[in-house]
């Protein structure tokens, strides 16, 4: 199990090193999946820090134990599920 196999989310597979680029642009607007990120106990590092054209993007360090990886991944989970209530409203 991934972390496409698990959320809506596609993951830029990485070429020897632990952190992993996650297209968020599903999920909408930027400022918005920041904010659900944050609500939900997770950072992650904007792609808007690595250059113009990368608003859609954040980058998540995954050298970690399991157990805090699948925690990440929850929050992940959560932060999604907070984004689609509130577009459904």
């Amino acid at each position: 199990k991934g972390l496409g196999a698990k959320l809506r989310i596609s993951a830029i597979k990485p070429e020897g090193t632990y952190l992993v680029w996650l297209d968020l642009s599903a999920l909408g607007a930027a400022e918005d999946v920041s904010a659900a990120l944050r609500s939900a106990g997770l950072i992650l590092s904007a792609g808007s820090g690595f250059g113009a054209g990368n608003q859609q993007f954040a980058r998540m360090n995954i050298a970690t134990t399991p157990k805090t990886f699948e925690e990440a991944l929850n929050r992940l989970d959560l932060a999604c599920k907070t984004l689609e209530a509130n577009t459904s409203k």
